[in-house]
């Protein structure tokens, strides 16, 4: 790996950082160069148009043209992503330079900025914006974290589920709970489900494209009468 490093003091305020770039040629970088554990994955899939190793001796907003990112005391990885297909696909908006940051120190913290970005599924479903986190070990895998409403017949009250989303090369699979009653279920007079429900499904994009329908799907939860 071929870096470009210089050393810079920056003043905010009135106050001085220092502050170490070490630029990456981004064209040949991938996840796998630095965790091997990320190699043949859809982590080690995306792609980069900037990418960095940023030292600073506090938190701020780095300076340099090039680099200008918020930084952490201490050392991070810094990168502008091109386009992720499967995140445009899922937003129905084209996803590009979005910000990935990977902090280093007692645990590998690596998330990805986004605007005000949520996941369309419908009318009956309000999405809020979701967060991006990429799990490195044991298994690395890119999650989309959201929670969404869903407004179902004859029942004034929505349904509030937290949700987790796996986006891969082929498929997706998600998960979500619910903490609250589901009244008249399906159109089941005198019934509730809940007030704990788990739900799970999973897609593949060929046959999701293609038909409408999801691969796998389950849930499980408590009925009341």
């Amino acid at each position: 790996m071929k870096l470009d490093c210089k050393l810079a003091y920056e003043k905010t305020s009135d106050v001085w950082t220092a502050i170490v770039y070490a630029a990456i040629h981004a064209d040949s970088f991938g996840f796998s160069a630095i965790i091997p554990a990320a190699k043949n994955t859809f982590v080690d899939s995306l792609t980069f148009s900037k990418a960095a190793f940023i030292y600073a001796s506090q938190d701020g907003r780095s300076k340099d043209p090039d680099l200008a990112f918020e930084v952490r005391k201490g050392l991070q990885l810094m990168c502008v992503l091109q386009e992720i297909p499967a995140l445009s696909d899922l937003t129905g908006n084209r996803q590009v330079g979005l910000e990935l940051s990977a902090y280093y120190g007692k645990s590998l913290d690596i998330g990805i900025a986004l605007p005000d970005t949520r996941l369309h599924l419908g009318n009956s479903v309000t999405c809020n914006p979701f967060q991006i986190r990429i799990v490195v070990l044991p298994k690395p895998s890119f999650n989309l974290i959201f929670s969404l409403d869903v407004t179902v017949p004859r029942q004034d009250e929505a349904l509030h589920f937290d949700a987790q989303l796996a986006v891969g090369i082929e498929g997706a699979s998600g998960s979500g709970t619910m903490k609250a009653y589901w009244a008249n279920p399906f159109g089941l007079q005198g019934v509730k489900v809940g007030p704990a429900l788990a739900l799970e499904l999973g897609i593949l994009y060929p046959v999701f494209l293609s038909t409408g329908t999801p691969s796998d799907f389950g849930f499980v939860g408590g009925l009341a009468l």
